[in-house]
């Protein structure tokens, strides 16, 4: 059985992964645009190292990704939205949140690509 160190590690690289892949990003490319080797990139996407503070940082200030989400799976954007509708009627409730749900699930993914096609053509243009 996995200690709990151990799990929070795999399920934090497990969504570390997920955000990559949905990027289009290799590991080398991902471990480049965060200022780290491959080899300490693979360490944490594998889950033998965890998410270090500077990491999370880093991810937060490139592509807007939530330490929240990353250690934890949850969105901080979202339960903070779903405090204000609380005060709303049913139907209006009930709109929002699917409207939430839709940007958190798909339009989040979107969002990472577009910034790391800023990030790569930033680098094209630094290398001509």
């Amino acid at each position: 059985m996995l200690d709990k160190k151990r799990k929070m590690n795999l399920e934090s690289a497990n969504r570390l992964r997920e955000i990559r892949m949905n990027m289009g990003a290799s590991q080398k490319e991902m471990a480049y645009n965060l200022n780290m080797s491959l080899s300490a990139y693979k360490k944490v996407e594998g889950g033998e190292n965890g998410i270090s503070v500077n990491l999370l940082k880093i991810l937060k200030e490139k592509y807007s990704i939530s330490a929240d989400y990353l250690l934890y799976g949850e969105y901080e954007e979202y339960y903070q939205a779903v405090k204000m509708i609380q005060q709303l009627d049913e139907e209006s409730i009930e709109r929002i949140f699917e409207d939430l749900k839709a940007y958190f699930v798909q339009d989040k993914k979107k969002v990472y690509l577009k910034k790391d096609d800023r990030i790569r053509k930033s680098n094209e243009e630094k290398k001509e």
